[in-house]
C-alpha cells in the first residue's frame, strides 16, 4: 500500500488492499509448493551412469576427438540428456503431462 492512509469511508482503497494481500496470499502458496518442488528433485539421488557420462567421450580416440572438439560432445550430450530427464519428470506430474 502507497505512504497514503486511507480514510474510513474510502471503499476503494480498502477494496485495493484487500485484491493486494490476497494475490500476495496467492504468490506465497505457489512459492511454497515451488520450494517443495525443488526440494524433492534434490532429494532424488544422481544415478552412476550420469555421473560417468564424461568417461564416455574420453574413450574417443586423438584422431576423431580432433573433428569432434569443435562439437563440444560432452557437454551437449549432458544438456540433452537433462533435458530427457527433465521432460520425462514433468510427464509424470499430474494435470501437466
Amino acid at each position: 500500500m502507497s505512504d497514503t492512509q486511507c480514510g474510513f469511508t474510502d471503499l476503494g482503497c480498502h477494496a485495493q488492499w484487500i485484491i493486494d494481500e490476497v494475490k500476495g496470499f496467492f504468490v506465497w502458496i505457489a512459492e511454497q509448493i515451488f520450494n517443495a518442488l525443488v526440494a524433492v528433485l534434490n532429494a532424488i539421488p544422481l544415478p552412476d551412469w550420469a555421473s560417468s557420462g564424461t568417461d564416455i567421450f574420453s574413450s574417443i580416440p586423438a584422431s576423431v576427438g580432433y573433428f569432434l572438439g569443435p562439437f563440444d560432445l560432452a557437454f551437449g550430450a549432458t544438456v540433452v540428456g537433462s533435458a530427457y530427464g527433465t521432460r520425462f519428470l514433468i510427464r509424470r506430474i499430474p494435470l501437466i503431462g
